[in-house]
């Protein structure tokens, strides 16, 4: 029987998941990279080329969130893992920040504001009690334990297919109005404002054998754009940059 927890217990574990990338492996993986990509050219491995060339420019991303403090990743593997062990069931959800029902405290605002152009997209972790209702002591003693929203980052290509599984933690906060609904929580908070920081976007201007990789990924969309338009089932992101990395690091 698998074993069930409460959402704040499925935070800590995710927490305690983080790991730390370093600039001497992204380095090392770009080594290796531009090899492959044009060895992959000159045989004409397209598929690999263009799976090869999206690594290749997330990696040269990912040094650009290292060299502005963002260092933090999880596998979107480890974050989907436990989910359905959580009880209440249903109430830890992933949601992309666009679709995030919720307001996010000025401070945690400012700092997804600060980073979230760095990515292809941002997304929420969060525990949602909205579904159910809660008047017992111990029933609101749930709620009142379990209030961890955290904000990742992440790097996809949607017109290939293509998603990057290590998700950048960003921010994280407690979350006072979780068991209320949209119009409940008008109510309470009647007025809030949030402060848009000034935001500095560097630009990672190291890229080698660019050419290629442009005119692959190109390529890449408009196959798979072909592709979608003959197709009615959507497919699920490649794994292969996940595959691709552990081979690496398993030399």
């Amino acid at each position: 029987m698998t074993e069930e927890f409460e959402p704040t217990e499925y935070f800590e574990q995710l927490k305690t998941m983080l790991s730390e990338v370093q600039m001497s492996e992204l380095e090392s993986q770009v080594e290796a990279l531009t090899a492959q990509i044009v060895r992959a050219k000159q045989l004409g491995q397209n598929n690999m080329l263009h799976k090869l060339s999206f690594v290749y420019q997330t990696i040269l991303r990912e040094k650009v969130l290292l060299i502005n403090d963002i260092k933090n990743y999880v596998y979107k593997e480890d974050i989907v893992k436990y989910i359905e062990s959580v009880k209440p069931k249903n109430s830890v959800k992933i949601i992309e920040l666009e679709r995030f029902p919720r307001v996010i405290p000025e401070e945690n605002a400012a700092k997804i504001l600060q980073y979230k152009d760095f990515f292809d997209e941002v997304c929420i972790v969060f525990t949602d009690f909205t579904d159910n209702t809660y008047e017992t002591e111990a029933d609101k003693a749930v709620v009142q334990r379990n209030r961890d929203p955290i904000a990742f980052g992440y790097f996809k290509n949607t017109a290939a297919n293509l998603r990057h599984d290590r998700f950048y933690f960003i921010t994280d906060w407690e979350d006072e109005y979780c068991d209320l609904t949209l119009t409940k929580l008008v109510e309470e908070l009647g007025k809030l404002g949030v402060k848009k920081p000034l935001k500095e976007i560097k630009e990672d201007n190291s890229a080698q054998v660019n050419e290629i990789i442009t005119e692959a990924l190109k390529e890449a969309e408009q196959l798979a754009s072909v592709s979608n338009r003959v197709s009615s089932n959507i497919a699920k992101p490649d794994n292969f940059i996940a595959r691709f990395f552990r081979a690496l690091k398993n030399g």
